[in-house]
């Protein structure tokens, strides 16, 4: 048996989805030094709206953001870390709240290092409680020639 809240309170566990990223690059090759952008969707599968309340996006080696380039839910300027050997970690801490059944887009563009090759990045985020964002890791394929 499972109770559901029906003053719009929050469900009980058996009833909260996580919410979901998708990522992919565009455009999805481009040449050493190159600009692509990297667009974003992060689903809310549940009925009830869920605030957003950061996310992060782990570049590959040698890459590095593009000024001014955050669109959509993206506001602000992200802070700059470190998550891995010579990776760029971005992280956006501004709230964002996403309606039940709807998806927030966003982008961000990158600029590609020196490196030829097949490049993925890592998507994470972070939902008030009790809420969850799955991760995405090797997403959104981009190669470099």
């Amino acid at each position: 048996v499972t109770i559901v809240d029906d003053d719009g309170g929050i469900p009980p566990v058996s009833l909260r989805k996580p919410l979901r990223i998708a990522a992919f690059a565009t455009p999805s090759s481009i040449r050493r030094g190159g600009v692509a952008t990297y667009r974003l969707a992060l689903r809310n599968p549940n009925r009830v709206a869920v605030r957003v309340i950061g996310l992060r996006i782990c570049l590959p080696v040698g890459f590095s953001l593009v000024r001014r380039s955050g669109a959509g839910a993206l506001r602000g300027v992200p802070t700059r870390a470190a998550c891995g050997r010579g990776r760029a970690l971005l992280r956006w801490r501004n709230a964002v709240t996403i309606a039940g059944g709807r998806t927030a887009k966003m982008r961000v563009g990158v600029r590609a290092g020196r490196r030829r090759g097949r490049f993925t990045i890592t998507v994470s985020g972070t939902a008030a409680s009790p809420w969850r964002v799955r991760s995405v890791v090797g997403a959104a394929r981009l190669r470099v020639r």
